[in-house]
């Protein structure tokens, strides 16, 4: 498991996560999706601009 460190892009707080794979967004091309690993939050899935921020993009 490859950890990934950056920040929640609404709060600033500081969070790590791993990749849980890839799916597909607007206009076809490939996203991978992250989930937290420092804090157990079940079913969320983040995605990651170049800036290391993390964007909530789903809620199982």
């Amino acid at each position: 498991m490859r950890k990934t460190y950056g920040t929640l892009a609404e709060t600033g707080e500081k969070v790590i996560m791993t990749s849980t794979g890839y799916w597909i967004g607007e206009g076809g091309r490939h996203i991978t999706s992250y989930e937290r690993v420092d804090k157990k939050e079940e079913g969320y899935q983040y995605s990651m601009d170049r800036k290391h921020r993390f964007y909530l993009e789903a809620i199982d």
